[in-house]
């Protein structure tokens, strides 16, 4: 398991995050330890900012011999994200597409098993809609930022506790994380 000290692109990123609203390391080892022991290999990330978070599920997905696809609409970020990807050596494990994720996400032709959403909290229902059908009976959703965008999004919230085909829990690490099991 890659802990954030033993990378030094991963120790460089948390030095300089600003100005970027990069997950909290402990968020990034959590994220890798679920892929890990859920065995993943196709995991898909919405928000990637300069690619901290894409690296912990990257270190994670060479384990298992998986592959993630990452979306943000930024290409500054984009550029940000492939270099730090490159400098870490996971551009064999990391697709990186910019674009917009619900142009993108509708359009993908897999299944994955597990997503991690960290992109405009305020559009998390319209994020749902669409992520859903691409993830497989028996995946986790994990929704960063619960906590912190509690107001804005009760709505969303509210959707998937009371949605019986789902599980979901509040993970209170950081900013929280809404992590959601797919029952059917």
């Amino acid at each position: 398991m890659i802990a954030i000290n033993q990378s030094p692109v991963l120790i460089e990123l948390f030095r300089s995050q600003n100005p970027f609203w990069n997950i909290n390391p402990h968020n990034g080892m959590f994220l890798g330890i679920l892929v890990r022991a859920m065995k993943a290999k196709a995991v898909l990330e919405i928000g990637t900012s300069n690619g901290f978070s894409a690296l912990f599920l990257g270190f994670a997905l060479k384990d298992t011999g998986g592959k993630l696809l990452t979306i943000d609409i930024d290409p500054n970020k984009i550029a940000i994200a492939k270099e730090n990807i490159k400098k870490a050596g996971l551009d064999d494990v990391i697709e990186v597409m910019q674009g917009d994720a619900h142009q993108i996400v509708p359009k993908l032709n897999k299944e994955f098993d597990m997503i991690f959403l960290d992109a405009d909290h305020l559009n998390n229902n319209t994020y749902l809609d669409e992520l859903l059908p691409k993830l497989r009976v028996g995946g986790l959703l994990l929704t960063d930022d619960q906590t912190y965008f509690a107001r804005e999004t009760t709505e969303f919230t509210d959707r998937i506790r009371k949605d019986p085909n789902l599980i979901s829990v509040l993970v209170p690490i950081d900013d929280g994380v809404e992590m959601t099991y797919k029952r059917k």
